[in-house]
């Protein structure tokens, strides 16, 4: 009994500077808070239509819109989008779409075809959608009424 006391007397010392701590309530509104940018890049898109669509909803449990990206482009693109800080409680869907492209049309993308949409957040890629040629065997693709790959980033996982 004499050591069960003497270790439960030094779990507390050792406890005792945490419990002086005080958080600041700014400090535990910037822990959940998340800087999110939606990175794309693509190549050989001539024709395709390709396309990259973010939509967002805040407070999932009382939904309202958030902010909303759509980009068409032509042949290529490398660029990184800045859509703001989110909270716990948020998320986002992004999508990468060839509108052009269906599971039998004529216009299919070439081999080195690639439309590629990342979501980071606080400068690291937390999800990925990608378009290619090898897309088809992909959980989150669909070719019906065009090619399309859209994925979800939620709040609670960005921690």
């Amino acid at each position: 009994m004499n050591n069960y006391r003497r270790s439960l007397l030094g779990l507390l010392l050792l406890l005792l500077p945490l419990l002086a701590l005080k958080c600041d309530k700014e400090d535990v509104i910037k822990a959940n808070q998340f800087d999110v940018k939606v990175r794309v890049t693509g190549d050989n898109l001539f024709g395709l239509g390709a396309e990259m669509k973010v939509e967002s909803r805040r407070n999932v449990l009382n939904p309202k819109a958030g902010p909303s990206l759509s980009k068409a482009f032509s042949t290529s693109i490398n660029q990184t989008y800045d859509l703001g800080t989110f909270g716990i409680q948020d998320d986002v869907t992004i999508s990468a779409l060839f509108r052009q492209v269906t599971c039998n049309s004529m216009v299919q993308p070439v081999a080195n075809t690639k439309l590629k949409v990342e979501l980071l957040v606080n400068g690291v890629v937390l999800n990925v959608v990608e378009l290619t040629p090898a897309s088809k065997n992909t959980s989150g693709f669909s070719c019906n009424p065009f090619w399309l790959a859209t994925t979800i980033g939620s709040g609670d996982d960005w921690d």
